[in-house]
């Protein structure tokens, strides 16, 4: 005999469906309260916070303010790089 070109399953589908939306509406009767949650916390500056995540990394690191460098004259990154402790620069090679 040939398979009908419908299938069962179609239909054990939408019954679970609508089991499944049936129970629902049941436990949707009575609202539910909550206790109070309160919440603190405090404000920290971007400087402090990259402080705060820089003391995680393994080994040297350092920030740099930018706003103490705005402060000052800057010409380029040289400038800002220069009072880094550890931070050394040399000149780039010329080519021959």
């Amino acid at each position: 005999m040939l398979p009908l070109p419908f299938s069962r399953q179609p239909a054990h589908l939408t019954l679970l469906a609508l089991a499944c939306l049936s129970g629902h509406s049941a436990f949707a009767e009575e609202p539910v309260q909550l206790d109070s949650l309160q919440v603190t916390g405090e404000q920290v500056s971007e400087v402090e916070a990259a402080r705060e995540e820089l003391k995680r990394v393994p080994g040297a690191t350092n920030v740099v303010d930018m706003a103490k460098v705005e402060q000052g004259r800057v010409a380029g990154v040289a400038d800002v790089l220069a009072y880094q402790p550890g931070v050394y620069r040399s000149p780039p090679a010329t080519k021959a």
